[in-house]
């Protein structure tokens, strides 16, 4: 019993189309097929004979000075960050003794590096202002005159009684 009430045995109904027109349709489709592969291959070709030529040499990144270090590729993330509070005194003085082992363990020396490296280690909104709107006369100090200037901002008047 066939629960659609037709005969299983019923064949698809025959195409409309003639067998010429569908050798015709089939030699399109092999045609359209044979110009997609000419042209993924010609495609190919040019990608291998792209690489296969020698390209010229790029120039090398300029080459880092001896003693300073490439401030492009330096990790400050590896590196302690002065998160606040402002102007208090432990958090900000365990930060710069972070700073100055982590600038020891990764042997950052050069002043003018030290001062821009440590302006990415710093989180707190008013000191990272601070140093944002002084860095450019900060590099052309010290490194000791500017930990004075950082001390004397990010740190109250009398911070060494606090101690």
């Amino acid at each position: 019993a066939d629960p659609l009430g037709k005969d299983s045995t019923e064949s698809f109904p025959a195409s409309s189309m003639s067998t010429e027109a569908m050798i015709r349709a089939f030699i399109q489709v092999q045609h359209a097929s044979a110009l997609q592969l000419a042209s993924r291959i010609k495609r190919l070709e040019s990608a291998v004979l792209e690489l296969s030529i020698k390209s010229e040499p790029r120039e090398s990144p300029p080459t880092v000075e001896p003693g300073r270090i490439d401030l492009q590729r330096f990790k400050t993330s590896d590196g302690p960050s002065f998160t606040g509070p402002f102007q208090a005194v432990e958090p900000f003085i365990t930060w710069m003794n972070g700073v100055q082992i982590f600038f020891a363990t990764k042997a950052v020396w050069h002043p003018v590096d030290k001062i821009r490296v440590v302006g990415c280690l710093i989180r707190e909104a008013n000191t990272l202002a601070f140093y944002a709107n002084g860095v450019e006369t900060f590099v052309t100090k010290s490194w000791d005159e500017f930990k004075v200037s950082l001390f004397e901002f990010a740190l109250p008047p009398l911070w060494r009684t606090e101690l």
